[in-house]
């Protein structure tokens, strides 16, 4: 009887581990569903993708946010009478951009496809997991179920995330991106997933998408919005990964296996961003092997950030933030690509314009940069004094001058010391506290009645 009993509690015990196990999945997904945060501009890009399924789709625009901000689907259709549809989302990871690349082709036929990019995909890994998982449960919207199930298979055992706490994240994606934990939030998310679409929960949030899937960004950014986080370019950024070699490679050569006419488009930046790269060659030659792998693999490579100033040049006041464009300067950068693809698919060389990706490349780019991009500086706080080490981000030729303050309790400043080309300075201490300290910058010869051109303001802690 013992012999017979032992199969049964066998059974037993695996329908109970099963009952838990379905339980687990339902919990899981009733929570992911509950604080999963809704009407984010993945799941609304991907909600109106899928809603022009009977639509022309024959040229997609895909990357992270440079794409996503930066490409105007309807000013390149106006110029290449194409049919464009723009699915770059925040944050974008290479596997993300495969797979955006399949679905559309395997949808639409796509025949050409723009990659928004810059130097951080180089050399950066995106680790946070929760802009994947928003990415493929999106995705996930307008797929069978047998078709997502190795598709979100495929990010959970991502490289970059494998191993570590990104691991259950992926699993429960609600544990890296969720709405407060309280009834307020979650029945607010709720009523707005039981009565709007993605595309009305996004304008309900703050933002209007038009109808490819571009989402216009609005602002003038200024070199002050980021001085006290401004760094000169690690090592680090001037290698490519080999994991990022991999991924662009798995791109490039699905891309050439079907057909499809794939461009590397690096969108413009402001000056600070190129220049901040101060090892000899700097951001050219950084650049250089990005596009070597382009080339290699037979995609086009073509870095907006490098061009002649007679061709395009962005200025500052285009840009909404240090990274991207405003919707007017957006419109502008897109009119001159559609222009540039135009003039090479009926091939025009157009290498001219654009300075090489060498160190004589960068001499002769560094040579028209005449601005003061921002200023910075960095404290290091020891007994006696905070030590300034102030650094400006400039062309070569420009000379800086810079003065230092206190900022008072009623924001006023206290000059410290006036205008001087030193690019040191200390400031005595005693005991503990904190003190909030700026730094001004102009080029010299600006005159005492000028205002300074940049500023960094910190707050230390001593």
């Amino acid at each position: 009887m013992a012999q017979q009993a032992a199969p049964h509690r066998w059974l037993r015990r695996c329908v109970v581990v099963l009952l838990v196990g379905a339980c687990l999945v339902a919990l899981n997904a009733a929570l992911t569903y509950a604080l999963l945060p809704y009407g984010g501009q993945t799941e609304a890009i991907w909600h109106q993708y899928y809603a022009k399924k009977d639509e022309p789709i024959d040229t997609l625009v895909v990357g992270g946010s440079y794409a996503m901000q930066d490409f105007v689907p309807s000013v390149i259709d106006e110029r290449l009478g194409s049919h464009t549809y723009n699915l770059a989302t925040p944050s974008q990871s290479r596997v993300s951009t495969l797979t955006a690349i399949r679905d559309a082709y395997e949808d639409h036929g796509i025949s050409r496809v723009f990659i928004g990019t810059s130097a951080d995909n180089m050399w950066g890994m995106l680790k946070e997991i929760k802009y994947d998982t928003t990415f493929f449960l999106a995705e996930a919207q307008g797929r069978s179920l047998m078709r997502s199930i190795p598709t979100y298979a495929s990010m959970v055992t991502q490289p970059r995330f494998f191993g570590d706490a990104n691991s259950f994240a992926a699993i429960m994606p609600w544990l890296a991106n969720h709405v407060s934990y309280n009834r307020s939030a979650i029945q607010e998310n709720l009523q707005l997933k039981a009565t709007l679409t993605p595309e009305e929960a996004l304008s309900a949030n703050g933002l209007q998408m038009d109808a490819q899937g571009f989402i216009p960004q609005y602002g003038v950014y200024s070199g002050n919005d980021s001085a006290d986080r401004a760094t000169v370019a690690g090592d680090e950024e001037y290698q490519m990964s080999d994991l990022t070699k991999q991924e662009y490679r798995a791109i490039c050569r699905y891309c050439k296996q079907h057909g499809i006419k794939l461009y590397f488009v690096v969108a413009p930046r402001p000056d600070f961003a190129t220049v901040r790269f101060e090892k000899e060659g700097g951001y050219a030659v950084s650049l250089a092997q990005y596009e070597q792998l382009a080339r290699e693999e037979g995609a086009e490579f073509i870095d907006f950030s490098l061009t002649k100033p007679e061709f395009y040049r962005a200025a500052e006041w285009e840009f909404h933030d240090v990274s991207h464009l405003n919707y007017d300067a957006a419109v502008r950068f897109s009119g001159v690509l559609a222009d540039t693809i135009a003039r090479m698919e009926a091939g025009e060389d157009l290498s001219g314009n654009f300075y090489p990706h060498t160190v004589e490349g960068w001499q002769e780019y560094l040579s028209t940069i005449d601005s003061l991009s921002l200023v910075t500086f960095y404290p290091t706080v020891n007994e006696t004094a905070i030590d300034l080490e102030i650094k400006a981000f400039a062309g070569p030729s420009v000379a800086v001058e810079y003065q230092v303050s206190r900022v008072l309790a009623d924001d006023s400043l206290e000059v410290l010391r006036p205008y001087s080309t030193e690019t040191t300075f200390s400031y005595p201490i005693e005991g503990h506290g904190g003190v909030t300290l700026r730094v001004d910058a102009r080029k010299v010869g600006a005159g005492a009645a000028e205002q300074p051109e940049r500023y960094c303001v910190r707050w230390i802690s001593y």
